[in-house]
């Protein structure tokens, strides 16, 4: 990948539109048509948008008065619908021969509404003249006046709709109402919600608008308007530039993984087998009040930072053969290493052991500092310290069951998941996360009925690096609609399915509760598998990044220093003293998205079954 690819896939969204001159960024927000939508009654905030709307050179389109227009001409005309299922087609094509009669004209004097003609029986061809203040409940009147028969009305109201939305698609620059998102199909143009003035206005969630216009003065409204005009325009801009330097090859693009071929690392897949071993060992013995987890993907993150010849024994060999394939120039070569190189592998437990203890006083020191109930939270008690519960979900309830066996509790355990505090997520990842780093703007937890802390707990945060945003805008979504999904942490002794049941539970809050349209996270297929991810629908691999361990100097113990495992953002905002980095390849980091919603923007042609590469 060349290095202006690499560099412009880390672009702001906005750079490619805020590059054009002045003119050129004029006319393409001048080209889109805008749905503005009323809810809970927000017709004098409807006008006022549409209003402000005009004033910044779009036209108002109040495609509402053709309903009146056609009711007048089928009560004047007696044109008869024939009720009846049987007489479906006959109606269909009595309406379509109305809705023909019906013109829209859009090409007039600035400061004009869109133009509605109609032609009656007689050929005659007039101007309709237009309410301008039609409200909801005035439609919905209208359209009840068509027949006692709902599906006659609903059928000519419909016809309306996708007439109106034909014109919308082939005439820039218009502004229309909407009662509903997206109830005028404006082929990808954006919908704006336009809030009441009420603050106690109970607005249902909308999942398919773009922006939310608030309430306020008509200069507040314009203000806010031609600001999401502007920010849609710019991710237009740079969804075509990306879908031109994909085409011109200054992005990498490589064939998304897919199951039937999902990467897996048999060198590291051996070194965690061994490693797991000696730690499980370890905690036999020394019981130390820590997350076993914790400490085994500290050792094997920091043992990374060895050479193989350390790390094993018998390791030159592997490293050779590692060297001769090129597992240390590509990543995708450390697919070639088979169980038949790392079988005969001896592991150096004197490393392990030292790392073991490094490690441990790494973590040791975190906990001295913590503010968490820790006895509560890393002793398995209750359904914790047994084997075979898993998490059920039924009838919208939540809870866990045994299977089989003799248990100390109740057979079933009633659970509740709900939205908590980010400040309790942040300390509980914080301290007993394997990263470390806290990243939360939204967090779910998972109780057992009646105790004061989670026993699982998921954070989210707002994407907030450009190259994921691109690679969302890649894949045809807005991506200041979409969620990281940062951290998942889960108590020992906590049941297997914990992890999938959380993914779901909180990707069905947003898809119900939220404006949301889809969500990444990351896994390293050189430690896991991905399947709890995968089982919860997040299972398309959008974008691979290098996998790079560091590990910073945080102090010393009996004069021997002390290295604690760094994210790049941790040491943005902490500093360290020297640092060491692995030196075993690893296959990079492999972000997945679920999607919440269908995509809001065409994708590139090809998003469905590739994903981009990214060098850093």
């Amino acid at each position: 990948m060349s290095d202006l690819g690499h560099e412009a896939l880390r672009d702001p969204i906005d750079t490619d539109f805020f590059a054009m001159d002045e003119s050129d960024q004029t006319h393409r927000m001048a080209g889109l048509t805008i749905g503005l939508v009323s809810l809970s009654g927000a017709d004098a905030e409807l006008d006022i948008a549409l209003e402000q709307a005009r004033g910044l050179g779009w036209t108002p389109f109040r495609w509402q008065n053709v309903i009146g227009t056609v009711v007048r001409a089928i009560q004047s005309e007696d044109i008869e619908l024939p009720p009846g299922r049987n007489a479906s087609k006959e109606r269909g094509l009595i309406v379509n021969s109305l809705l023909d009669r019906i013109e829209f004209d859009a090409d007039n004097e600035p400061g004009r509404d869109v133009r509605i003609f109609f032609t009656d029986r007689d050929g005659v061809r007039q101007e309709v003249c237009q309410d301008q203040h039609l409200t909801d409940k005035q439609v919905a009147e209208a359209v009840r006046a068509l027949s006692p028969d709902t599906s006659i009305g609903n059928l000519v109201f419909g016809g309306i709709i996708k007439r109106v939305g034909d014109y919308a698609r082939r005439h820039g620059g218009l502004a229309l109402g909407e009662s509903r998102v997206g109830q005028i199909d404006t082929g990808g143009n954006p919908h704006f919600l336009v809030a009441p003035s009420s603050q106690e206005a109970d607005l249902p969630p909308s999942t398919k608008h773009d922006d939310i216009i608030p309430a306020g003065s008509p200069a507040q409204v314009r203000t806010a308007l031609e600001s999401s005009i502007r920010r849609h325009s710019s991710l237009l801009a740079r969804r075509a530039a990306i879908e031109h330097m994909v085409d011109e090859h200054e992005i990498t693009v490589v064939p998304a993984f897919t199951f039937d071929r999902w990467p897996s690392d048999t060198l590291m897949t051996h070194l965690r087998k061994d490693v797991g071993a000696l730690t499980d060992k370890f905690m036999a013995i020394e019981a130390p009040l820590c997350d076993d987890r914790d400490l085994k993907y500290q050792t094997l993150f920091r043992l990374t930072t060895y050479g193989l010849p350390e790390i094993f024994e018998n390791g030159r060999g592997i490293e050779e053969h590692m060297f001769a394939i090129g597992a240390f120039r590509n990543w995708r070569n450390i697919l070639r290493v088979g169980a038949e190189q790392t079988d005969g592998l001896k592991l150096n437990e004197d490393l392990v052991q030292q790392v073991i203890s490094e490690q441990l006083e790494i973590i040791r020191r975190r906990l001295a500092r913590s503010e968490l109930p820790l006895e509560e939270l890393l002793v398995p008690s209750g359904m914790f310290a047994e084997k075979g519960w898993y998490i059920q979900k039924k009838n919208g309830d939540v809870h866990a069951v045994r299977d089989g066996g003799v248990s100390d509790m109740d057979g079933v355990v009633p659970l509740e998941f709900r939205q908590i505090d980010t400040e309790l997520a942040d300390k509980i990842h914080g301290d007993l996360h394997y990263i470390h780093t806290p990243r939360a703007d939204m967090a779910f937890g998972m109780y057992v009925e009646g105790d004061e802390l989670p026993f699982s707990v998921l954070a989210l945060q707002r994407v907030d690096r450009d190259y994921k945003k691109n690679a969302q805008l890649y894949q045809g979504y807005d991506p200041d609609k979409c969620y990281d999904l940062t951290r998942l942490y889960s108590r020992p002794g906590t049941p297997g399915n914990a992890s999938s049941t959380m993914f779901t539970l909180a990707f069905n809050h947003l898809r119900s509760m939220t404006d949301t349209q889809a969500v990444l996270s990351a896994f390293m297929p050189s430690y896991a598998t991905g399947i709890s991810m995968t089982s919860s629908k997040m299972d398309r691999p959008v974008l691979v990044k290098p996998l790079q361990h560091r590990f910073g100097q945080v102090g010393e113990r009996n004069g021997e220093p002390l290295y604690e495992n760094m994210t790049r953002r941790r040491l943005l905002n902490t500093g360290t003293g020297r640092l060491v980095f692995n030196q075993v390849p690893l296959l990079p980091v492999v972000e997945l998205m679920c999607p919440i919603q269908s995509p809001r923007f065409q994708p590139v042609q090809g998003a469905k079954t590739r994903m981009l590469e990214t060098l850093r």
